[in-house]
Parts: structure tokens; C-alpha cells; sequence
């Protein structure tokens, strides 16, 4: 049976681990650095950075809240470190945002990807996300030009189990 998975604040004690982790090369396009990550939650209040654990190791890394300008729960970043994917930990890691997102009694959870993310694509659609027609327009962060995002949603059932 593979370590049980936690997700942990980032703070203090763990920011530095969480801005070494990375996703692989052909990854780098689709999603911003932690540490760009990091540094958008501590100006956007709103945003709450949370690392993933394994065996008392972080191997990832979400970034979520609910939405001020639209109310919206949305999930905002979602990495898993390259030595740690394939494994079943970003399943697991969603699942439990699943859970987390009906425990807060949402509706809904929301989240974007970068058409060509495959990996994302797949992970997404296998939990039930589908596309609302909705494009986010890329936004000027640590590439010089940010590709636009399609926008998913999990419509959820406040209260059952993921």
C-alpha cells in the first residue's frame, strides 16, 4: 500500500522545499513556478497555497480559494514534482480537493489548463471536469506571454463523498 498522502499549508516551515519542486521539462509551458505561485498568494489574500505530503515529503503543490470577482471556488495551480507523477498522487491530491471543495459546501470547482497539457487534460477529465465554453486570457507572469487557458468544472453535490 503506497504512503498515505496530506496536504499541509505552506508556510514558514515548508516554502523553500515547495519552490524546489518541478514538474518535467516538457511541462514548464502549462504552469507557473511555486515560487511565482507563492509570491501571487501573498499579494492575493484570497489564495490559499496548500503542499502536498508523502511519507513527510512534499511532491506537489495547489493553489485554491474561492474567487472574489466571481464567487467561484476555483483551483488555481496543481503541480506534482516530476520524480513523484505517475504514481497516483495527483489523483489522490484531487480527490481530496474534491472532498474539501463539498465540505466547504460549493456547488462547484473550478480550474483551468493550457489546451496541449495532455497529462492535465486526462487527470481532469477522468474526474468528471468538462469544459463551460469559458476561455481564460493569458496574463503576463513569468513568460513573456502566457497562453490562454480552457476553463473546466466538476458541478458537486454538497455533502456526499468523492
Amino acid at each position: 500500500m503506497p504512503p498515505a498522502l496530506e496536504l499541509r499549508p505552506v508556510d514558514n516551515t515548508n516554502w523553500q522545499a515547495v519552490t524546489r519542486l518541478r514538474v518535467t521539462k516538457e511541462q514548464e509551458d502549462y504552469v507557473a513556478s511555486n515560487t511565482w505561485s507563492l509570491l501571487q498568494a501573498a499579494h492575493e489574500p484570497w489564495l490559499k497555497p496548500l503542499a502536498i505530503y508523502v511519507a513527510g515529503s512534499p511532491i506537489g503543490f495547489i493553489l485554491w480559494g474561492r474567487k472574489p470577482s466571481d464567487g467561484r471556488l476555483w483551483l488555481m495551480r496543481f503541480m506534482v514534482d516530476a520524480h513523484a507523477q505517475g504514481l497516483g498522487y495527483g489523483g489522490d491530491a484531487l480527490d481530496e480537493m474534491i472532498h474539501r471543495a463539498r465540505a466547504e459546501g460549493a456547488d462547484a470547482l473550478y480550474l483551468s489548463y493550457v489546451p496541449g497539457n495532455a497529462v492535465a487534460e486526462r487527470l481532469y477529465s477522468h474526474r468528471g471536469f468538462v469544459p463551460t465554453g469559458e476561455i481564460v486570457p493569458g496574463e503576463p507572469a513569468e513568460l513573456e506571454h502566457e497562453p490562454d487557458e480552457v476553463v473546466l468544472c466538476l458541478r458537486l453535490a454538497p455533502g456526499t463523498a468523492s
